[in-house]
């Protein structure tokens, strides 16, 4: 496949080769090692929805806790608790690469993204922060703030053995072997492209008769 990108004042073409079984270990890897893990708790009479053993829900508990009436039916009523797994930037750069779009390869070489214990730490600061920012003497909005702090709490002792998402990123880079192949002056392509829009029937005609020969 051919990538494309602007490098100073010339265009240059890469040919760009990657193996997609490999790809996809990696994806596997990054989602079980890097995503933020959150803890999830709801009372449903609907689940069907929600899949344990996928990539993304995890350690599903069910427990049927009475009925519920559904126009003409009668439905089981469960509480259920699971992991859910949020995946990292990376996961959908390696997805379209497993798509051929090497468009993605400007936000890989772009830079990394935050580790999911960072994103867990910010997310519990700005947290306190709101919370210092409520008067005492509004008891409801206090106990929610704190509700959500103790539910953070839970969510970085679950993702303690989560790893650096950094090295993934270099490990993705390592696995597509780019060779540069050709490359053109920025001012040549602006001349051909206005070349094209400027007599779009000559070339088409002058194309149509060459290809007669």
């Amino acid at each position: 496949m051919n990538y494309y990108v602007r490098e100073g004042n010339v265009i240059s073409k890469y040919n760009v080769i990657y193996d997609k079984v490999i790809l996809k270990r990696l994806k596997r890897e990054v989602i079980d090692n890097c995503s933020v893990i959150k803890k999830h708790e709801e009372t449903t009479n609907y689940i069907t929805d929600i899949v344990d053993g996928s990539y993304e829900i995890r350690n599903m508990t069910k427990k049927a806790i009475g009925e519920k009436e559904y126009y003409e039916e009668t439905r089981t009523v469960y509480h259920i608790t699971y992991d859910k797994y949020i995946y990292p930037r990376l996961v959908y750069i390696i997805d379209r690469l497993l798509k051929n779009d090497l468009s993605v390869l400007s936000e890989l070489y772009a830079g990394t993204e935050d580790d999911a214990n960072k994103i867990l730490n910010d997310q519990i600061q700005l947290i306190s922060d709101e919370l210092d920012n409520i008067d005492n003497k509004d008891v409801y909005k206090k106990k929610q703030k704190l509700d959500e702090l103790e539910h953070l709490l839970e969510n970085v002792e679950l993702n303690k053995n989560q790893k650096p998402i950094a090295p993934y990123y270099e490990l993705l880079k390592s696995m597509i072997n780019m060779t540069k192949v050709g490359e053109m002056p920025v001012e040549t392509i602006d001349e051909v492209n206005e070349f094209f829009d400027s007599k779009p029937n000559k070339i088409l005609a002058f194309t149509r008769k060459k290809n007669t020969k």
